[in-house]
């Protein structure tokens, strides 16, 4: 019986990923292993450009995890976790591949917080989940949400409170939302917040969260960016640094509980660029999202709200550019373990269609038509 328990955790690692349920594998004087995961298909339109020529498209994807604590002492508990992504069909490139998600270990000291290190998000989501309750379609579009190695964490939760504090160590080849790909030095970040009994909607969230990146500039390690001008001059430049920080709330009771959910958030990161000529290169995106959402009986979730995104420049010769969006979702928990949804985007502004000449676009939209929508099914244990 023992060899069999440990042959599945073994498979279980083999195949591993997370969902919002939690399969028991191993449970033996204080170690625990659990495995969770899930299979969807989702059908986008053919604004989505899931296919070529902008065909619609049915694609599937699975995802498998797990996680595990063990009792170090009567005052610790270790633990661990990872999750990947395998045969997500999301163009040709993606087709059949694995892809690591989140990967950490850490200690759990109760009452006196957890320390974690290894791939996950900063501490800008913290802020940044605010704007994350979509099912697929619109997850990318949530802003500051690039998940980066390297990381070291310590996390408090208490009375209401919340403190964390993170450390970034040199990495290459990230994917940093709002700078494409780059090359980390070091970095800081920290994220405090409060979350106040119930009263009207349900409790009151505010979040507020910092965060510095240092790029790297030796050994050929640098990450440069250039930008166009109207009139086709091309500037180029070196990444130096990003300040990043965040504001949001929310009040209700969230996590598609039954009732009413306000939400809102605003975030900024601030690039400093070393430029090659005498030009100011330096620029900020900005980004602003509310949402509205409300859970009625049998676990039917309908939501809304507004998207905006702005590349603004320091450099006036350089155009700035805009995207906003009304997003429309709703979805229906027919069982814990399974549920249908449907989502859809609706432009309102676009300057990234247009002008090719901006020095950042949001290549998630660019070229797509002007709304699109995807429905699915999924699958969790």
């Amino acid at each position: 019986m023992k060899k069999s328990v440990l042959a599945l955790a073994v498979t279980a690692a083999v195949f591993a990923a997370n969902s919002v349920c939690a399969v028991p594998v191993y449970e033996k004087d204080g170690n625990k292993l659990n495995l969770n995961g899930r299979i969807q298909a989702v059908y986008f339109s053919n604004a989505w450009n899931k296919a070529g020529n902008k065909d619609s498209s049915l694609t599937n994807s699975v995802r498998f995890g797990f996680d595990g604590r063990v009792k170090l002492n009567d005052y610790v508990t270790g633990y661990a976790y990872t999750q990947w992504d395998m045969s997500d069909s999301n163009g040709q490139d993606r087709n059949n591949s694995v892809r690591i998600r989140d990967q950490y270990v850490g200690f759990d000291f109760g009452e006196y917080g957890k320390l974690q290190a290894g791939r996950y998000k900063g501490e800008l989501y913290y802020v940044g989940v605010i704007d994350d309750w979509w099912d697929d379609t619109m997850a990318d579009n949530a802003n500051f949400q690039e998940r980066r190695a390297g990381l070291i964490t310590y996390t408090y939760e208490g009375h209401g409170f919340h403190a964390s504090v993170t450390g970034q160590t040199a990495m290459d080849s990230v994917s940093f939302d709002g700078a494409g790909t780059v090359n980390l030095d070091t970095g800081v970040g920290v994220s405090l917040g409060y979350k106040t009994p119930a009263f009207g909607l349900g409790p009151l969230s505010i979040r507020a969260a910092y965060e510095y990146q240092k790029f790297q500039d030796d050994n050929g390690h640098t990450s440069s960016k250039d930008f166009k001008t109207p009139d086709s001059i091309t500037y180029s430049g070196v990444m130096d640094d990003v300040n990043g920080y965040g504001l949001g709330l929310i009040w209700g009771p969230g996590n598609r509980n039954p009732g009413l959910t306000l939400g809102a958030e605003y975030s900024v990161r601030d690039f400093g660029v070393k430029s090659n000529t005498d030009e100011n290169l330096d620029y900020k995106s900005n980004n602003f999202a509310l949402f509205v959402s409300y859970t009625f009986d049998y676990a039917v979730t309908l939501s809304t709200g507004y998207e905006w995104t702005q590349f603004d420049p320091d450099n006036s010769k350089i155009k700035s550019a805009e995207y906003a969006s009304v997003p429309v979702y709703l979805n229906w928990n027919i069982v814990p373990s399974f549920n249908v949804w449907g989502e859809a985007i609706f432009r309102v502004d676009d300057d990234y269609k247009t002008d090719t000449n901006a020095g950042y676009s949001r290549t998630k939209f660019n070229g797509k038509d002007d709304s699109f929508f995807a429905l699915g099914a999924r699958y969790s244990f």
